[in-house]
């Protein structure tokens, strides 16, 4: 009699720390989606970028301006590729779509950049041309940049990033983003960054930094 009544109270010892084990994961699970879901609260936009929106940009630079080059190209025909008064933003060689080359009315010298990694001090990729900033605004300067893979936010599938900040004034203009990427290699998972993009409103020079 009495080892049966040890044996049903360790099972009702066992069911309740079960119980107990099943609680404590499905909270830390709940809060886990909670973080997740909050990471991205209050973004000012939100863009969705995939390697099969940006492959076509090799590491190291973008091309030289065509025009001085003399190569036959046509316009990159991308939806973030904007036509602006002075000719699209980029060209590719109508030959060879890996080879794309850079409007030199308005950008100097992009120099590719992945920002997914650990962090860095703040780092050159290039120069923009207009400082009226009447056809672009910084804003849309830097989302030039991050949507046409100049500043490489991924490095498999794709990633989606939060503009989280913005600080403007007559000399600088800096935005804040935080990002997430999709990594996959036995198994998929998801990795999540800050970066952030500075324009020097007075010379047009343009970095990035962790």
């Amino acid at each position: 009699m009495k080892k049966n009544k040890f044996l049903v109270f360790i099972i009702i010892f066992l069911l309740l720390m079960c119980l107990t084990i099943s609680g404590v994961a499905g909270f830390v699970i709940f809060r886990s989606m909670q973080k997740d879901q909050n990471w991205f609260n209050d973004c000012i936009e939100t863009y969705e970028v995939t390697n099969k929106s940006v492959s076509f940009i090799k590491k190291g630079e973008v091309r030289d301006s065509v025009s001085q080059l003399g190569i036959k190209t046509s316009s990159l025909d991308k939806p973030y590729n904007k036509t602006l008064n002075k000719g699209p933003l980029l060209f590719i060689k109508t030959f060879n779509e890996n080879e794309v080359y850079i409007n030199f009315n308005y950008f100097e010298k992009l120099k590719v950049t992945n920002v997914t990694g650990d962090k860095m001090e703040k780092t050159r990729i290039g120069t923009y041309k207009e400082l009226e900033f009447k056809e672009l605004t910084p804003r849309e300067v830097s989302e030039f940049l991050i949507r046409s893979g100049v500043i490489q936010t991924y490095q498999h599938l794709g990633a989606t990033i939060c503009l989280s900040n913005e600080i403007e004034n007559q000399n600088i203009y800096k935005a804040s983003y935080q990002a997430e990427h999709e990594l996959c290699t036995n198994e998929c998972f998801v990795l999540k960054y800050e970066f952030q993009i500075h324009i020097d409103k007075k010379t047009g020079d343009i970095d990035v930094l962790k």
